[in-house]
Parts: C-alpha cells; sequence; structure tokens
C-alpha cells in the first residue's frame, strides 16, 4: 500500500485504495499527519511500526469502524482529537515513551474498555477531555509519570468504577472525573497536590475520599453531589473548604477537620443531611454564605476562637440545629445568620469576660442585645438574670436555669430562688429530655440539687432502661438519698 510522505510526515493516500488494515513500518517517516486518514470508514486496524513520534491532530478522526490500534514503543505524543469518535475502539496500550495524550485525542470512543498506561518517562500528561465519553471504560490504573490529568479527562465515563493514580500525580485539574456515576473507588497518591474544581462532581456511587496530607488546595465543588460519600479524611494542611465542596453528600455523617484551618466557603457543606454535629478548632475566620445551610439533621455546631465573620444564611434552615458555639470575636452578630433555624434554643457564647467556659445565650433579639452588651464591656449578670422572665420558650427557660445554677457567678439569692423554682416546676420535663439525650450533667444537677420529687423516679427509671441505661444508676443512688419523713400513725393506743 503506497502512502503519500511529504517532510516525514504521513498525509494520506486516496481514500479509493484505503483498505480494512494499515500497517505502517516505513521508518523514513516520523509523524502522521493532521487529518491523515480522517472520516476513513473502511478502517479496522492499524499497526504503527517503529519510528512513527508524534500522531497529529485529527490524524484517525471518527473512523468509525475502526477496532484494532497498535501504537510503537517510539510513539512520543498523540494529538488533539487524534482518535475522536472512534466508537469500536476497545483497547489501547500507551507506550512508556509517549509524553503526552492531547485534547480529546480518545474522547467519545464509546467501545473503549481498556487502557494501558506503560510506566516509563518523566513529566507526562493526559490531556484536556482525553477519555470524556469513553461509556465502556470500567478501571483506570495511570502508570508512574504522570504529572497531570488534565480538565475532563475521564468525564462522563458512565461505566468507571476503580481509579488508581501514580505516585508521581502532582493534579487533578478540573472536572477530570466529573459525572462517573459507578466510579466507587479512587487511590489517591501521596505526592498529590491540587485537585482541581468540580473534579468529581456527580460522583454518586463513590463511598470514601482518603485525601493525603500533601494536597494542598482542593477547588470548588470537587465531591459536589457525591450522594453515597459516607467517609472523608482530610489533608493536615488545608487552609480552606472551598465553595460547595462537600455540598450535597447526602450520605456524609462525619468529617475530623485539620487544625490549619481558616476558611469554609460559601455552600461548603449545603445539604449534608446526616451530619449530626460540627466541631471546628480554634483558627476558623470566616464562614461563607450558606455553609452549613439545610443540614437537617445537625443538632449542634461548635467554632473555637478566632472566628470573625459569618455571612448571611450560613446556618440557613438547619430544621434540628439547637445550639451553635460561637466566640466573642464574631463581628456583628445578627439573626441572618440562622434564617429558619425553628429548632434553635440559643447560642454558647465564649465570652473572655468570665471564667465560666462559655454564656449560654437565648437566640432571640434581647439575647442578642446582651452579646453586644458583652462586647461592648458593659454586661452584667444582673441584666442577664432579670431577662428571664422575658425569654420566649419553656425550653429556652430551663436551659437558662440549669445553666445558671450550674455556673453561678454574680448569681444572686433572689436569682438562684428564681431558677430552682421554674425547674422544680418542669422537673419531670427537664429529666425526661436529660435522658433521652443522654445529657449526664444536667440530669446530675437535678439530683444534687435535689430538685426531683421522689414521685417520678419509677416512670424515670423505666425511661432510662429503655434506652442505654447510662442514667439508671444515677436514679436509683438518688432515689436511696432521698430522706423522708416517717408517715403518721392513724391510730393511738
Amino acid at each position: 500500500m503506497k502512502v503519500t510522505i511529504k517532510d516525514r510526515r504521513v498525509i494520506g493516500l486516496p481514500e479509493e485504495k484505503i483498505g480494512p488494515v494499515l500497517q505502517w513500518a516505513d521508518h523514513q517517516a516520523e509523524w502522521i499527519g493532521a487529518e491523515a486518514f480522517a472520516g476513513q470508514s473502511k478502517l479496522e486496524e492499524v499497526v504503527l511500526g517503529e519510528g512513527i513520534r508524534v500522531i497529529e491532530t485529527k490524524a484517525f478522526y471518527r473512523c468509525e469502524n475502526l477496532k484494532k490500534l497498535v501504537l510503537p514503543e517510539s510513539l512520543e505524543e498523540i494529538g488533539d482529537s487524534a482518535f475522536l469518535g472512534c466508537g469500536k475502539l476497545e483497547e489501547v496500550v500507551l507506550p512508556a515513551a509517549c509524553r503526552l495524550v492531547g485534547e480529546k485525542a480518545f474522547s467519545w470512543c464509546g467501545g473503549l474498555k481498556k487502557v494501558t498506561f506503560c510506566a516509563g518517562g518523566e513529566k507526562r500528561q493526559i490531556g484536556e477531555s482525553a477519555f470524556s465519553f469513553c461509556s465502556a471504560l470500567e478501571k483506570v490504573e495511570i502508570a508512574e509519570g504522570f504529572v497531570l490529568v488534565g480538565r475532563s479527562a475521564f468525564s462522563v465515563c458512565s461505566a468507571l468504577e476503580e481509579v488508581c493514580l501514580p505516585e508521581s500525580l502532582c493534579e487533578i485539574g478540573s472536572q477530570a472525573f466529573e459525572a462517573c456515576g459507578a466510579l466507587r473507588q479512587v487511590r489517591f497518591s501521596s505526592g498529590l497536590q491540587r485537585i482541581g474544581s468540580w473534579a468529581f462532581r456527580e460522583c454518586r456511587a463513590l463511598a470514601e475520599v482518603d485525601l493525603p496530607d500533601t494536597v494542598q488546595e482542593i477547588g470548588e465543588g470537587a465531591f459536589l453531589g457525591c450522594m453515597e460519600l459516607m467517609s472523608v479524611h482530610l489533608p493536615a494542611y488545608l487552609t480552606q473548604i472551598s465553595d460547595w465542596l462537600f455540598g450535597k453528600c447526602r450520605a456524609l455523617t462525619r468529617l475530623d477537620f485539620p487544625p490549619s484551618l481558616r476558611r469554609i466557603g460559601a455552600f461548603a457543606f449545603s445539604r449534608c443531611r446526616k451530619i449530626r454535629s460540627f466541631s471546628f478548632a480554634p483558627g476558623i475566620e470566616e464562614i461563607g454564605r450558606g455553609a452549613f445551610s439545610a443540614c437537617l439533621d445537625t443538632e449542634e455546631i461548635s467554632f473555637g476562637p478566632g472566628v470573625t465573620k459569618i455571612e448571611d444564611r450560613a446556618f440557613e434552615m438547619c430544621g434540628a440545629l439547637r445550639a451553635v458555639t460561637l466566640p466573642d470575636t464574631v463581628e456583628h452578630l445578627t439573626a441572618k445568620p440562622f434564617y429558619e433555624c425553628r429548632a434553635l434554643l440559643g447560642i454558647r457564647y465564649l465570652w473572655r469576660g468570665t471564667k465560666m467556659p462559655y454564656v449560654w445565650v437565648p437566640f432571640t433579639p434581647r439575647g442578642r442585645k446582651l452579646i453586644c452588651q458583652m462586647q461592648q464591656g458593659i454586661f452584667t449578670w444582673q441584666q442577664y438574670d432579670e431577662m428571664f422572665p422575658a425569654w420566649r420558650t419553656k425550653q429556652q427557660k430551663i436551659t437558662v436555669a440549669c445553666w445558671r445554677l450550674r455556673f453561678r457567678e454574680g448569681l444572686s439569692d433572689e436569682a438562684q430562688a428564681q431558677y430552682r423554682a421554674y425547674i422544680k416546676r418542669y422537673a419531670l420535663e427537664t429529666a425526661r429530655q436529660a435522658i433521652e439525650k443522654e445529657d449526664m450533667e444536667r440530669l446530675s444537677l437535678l439530683c444534687e440539687e435535689k430538685l426531683l420529687p421522689k414521685r417520678h423516679l419509677p416512670a424515670l427509671i423505666a425511661l432510662s432502661s429503655k434506652g442505654q441505661g447510662l442514667s439508671t444508676a444515677m436514679l436509683l443512688e438518688y432515689g436511696k438519698t432521698q430522706v423522708h419523713p416517717p408517715a403518721k400513725r392513724r391510730f393511738q393506743l
């Protein structure tokens, strides 16, 4: 078969001379030219001999019946869209010398089931959309030497289940594995430094992410919409959680945050419905808009000292949120961050003006006024205690009363009597809540202050035994210590 060659570049040959098999062994040529065999529907097999170093842009573009491809060990570069749309191509072996797989090189190869990356070389790259829309590809194991997986490199590979990344890999580009709906496992390499925006967005089957400590940056929305994601290990030196990073990860139940963290981006954990609590070490400075919005099962969020800025609607529609711990470094605290948090009772305010671990402030306009007074240095405990009748709900009053009886700084005898009387009035309800939530501190307070009438003990012990029974021993011991006057004798002889 005679092929046209010019300046060591294969230009092509007349269409009528194209057969089902192209075997190339002429060492005079080093390039397969741009569009040399583009659109050749008769071509079914291509075997390229040694000497070919470059396959240029669209060289075999839309060879729709191409099934077999053999690349030479001498191959160094595959150009953009070189094999785009070769829908029947089933397997590709990329030689060790190949340092670049170009943009869309094998995109839309719907029949491609296996790609073998041979180890060797340095600073190798997989270009943008190189294997995108390869719907039959099930496993990718990238060999050592590759430093970059480009933007959308394996996006919408709907059958892809497993990805193994080499130690040499430094960067995963934006949208690299986006919408790989069957992807269950990714083995991240210890040399990885950067994960681009939306890199694993909508990988709905991904269940676990274990990121190495070498990762310095994770782009926005990198794991957005990973519906089955349950466990995440974050890098030890990560400084920010970017916008939408774990948004809509509805199965996520727990995260451990590194102490290096400084910023939580907008909507970072939005709609993470199953996380019951968030706890952050000191150092967080900024909480973005909607960062924890619609976390429906979240009951408690705790921040250490350092937070200065909380943007509007940061905790919007957290329907189960009952308590938030905030430091006194927060500037201009308003109601806007807690929009539609209807169960929110109050804020544990870390005020440096007291020796107590925190000040419990009901989440009401009056409560926010108290926080402002603390920040301005004009707060007094008398003001706090005088506001007790004005708190909105029974639960707020019970919580305030229990807290003040536990931490008595500046507590007058009159205020103490007020709090004791209120707790005694609702002792049964308070004890039930403490048992159900396993709040041993509150139950211990009721027992120590002798605010729990003996007549309620059988019902409370029965309630405790239905759960884990942690409070049963405390209640039994309390029953023994209760002293009651002897019953009066009805008749006297």
